[in-house]
C-alpha cells in the first residue's frame, strides 16, 4: 500500500496461512509467518518474486528484526520456545525456551528481547547477548507487549482483563514485583505501539 495516497500498488501471493509481519530496518526484506506450514518467507521488497523460506517450529506466530536486520526471532507458539534466525544463512542458529504459548516478540533499543508468554501470563525478557532471561508477570492471557525509547518501561496488553500493564525495566533484576500500574482499556486489547515522537 502506498502510504501517501492509501492505494495499494502490489498483491503478494502465498500458499499457507500469513499470520504476521515483520520488516528488516534496512527494509530490504519483509518476513511472513506462515502459522501453519511452520515456516517463515523472506521476501525481497525490490523483487517480490525473490524468496526464501525456512522451517522454524510448531505454530511460529511473532516475529521481530534485530537493529542491524542480521537477526530475526520467532516465537513458536506450539513448542514454547524463540527461534533465532541468521538472516544471511537463512538458517535457526538458536532455539530458546520460554514460557507456555509465546505470542508477541518485541526489542528494546538496548537488545532486550521482550517474550509474551499467553499461558503463564509472564513476559521472558532475555538478554540477547549472553541469553539470560528474567520473568515478569503481567496480567490475564497476555498477548504482545512494547517498550518506551528510554528502555525504562514495558507496556503490555492484556486480552481477559482488558487492562495495559506499565513495567518499571530498571527493576528487573529486582526481587520485588516489577509491574508498577494497570491502565484499564477497551476489550480484549491485542497490539500495542509506542509513538516516541508524540509521547
Amino acid at each position: 500500500i502506498n502510504s501517501a495516497n492509501n492505494k495499494v500498488i502490489e498483491s503478494i501471493t502465498l500458499q499457507g496461512s500469513p499470520v504476521g509481519l515483520a520488516m528488516a530496518p534496512n527494509h530490504n526484506t519483509l518476513y511472513v509467518v506462515d502459522w501453519f506450514s511452520d515456516r517463515i518467507i523472506a521476501i525481497n521488497t525490490a523483487d517480490y518474486s525473490q524468496r526464501r523460506e525456512v522451517m522454524v517450529a510448531k505454530a511460529p506466530a511473532g516475529l521481530v528484526v534485530s537493529a542491524d536486520s542480521k537477526t530475526l526471532y520467532v516465537a513458536a507458539r506450539d513448542s514454547n520456545e524463540v527461534a533465532v534466525v541468521d538472516t544471511k544463512s537463512f538458517a535457526v542458529t538458536k532455539r530458546i525456551a520460554v514460557g507456555a504459548h509465546p505470542f508477541g516478540l518485541s526489542l528494546g533499543n538496548d537488545g532486550t528481547l521482550y517474550v509474551v508468554n499467553v499461558y503463564d501470563n509472564t513476559i521472558s525478557a532475555i538478554n540477547t547477548r549472553t541469553w539470560a532471561q528474567t520473568q515478569i508477570k503481567v496480567g490475564e492471557h497476555p498477548y504482545c507487549a512494547v517498550p518506551s525509547a528510554d528502555n525504562k518501561s514495558l507496556y503490555v496488553t492484556n486480552t481477559q482483563d482488558d487492562t495495559v500493564s506499565v513495567v518499571d525495566l530498571g527493576s528487573l533484576n529486582r526481587v520485588t514485583q516489577q509491574t508498577i500500574a494497570l491502565i484499564d482499556v477497551g476489550m480484549t486489547p491485542e497490539g500495542i505501539s509506542y509513538d516516541a515522537a508524540n509521547k
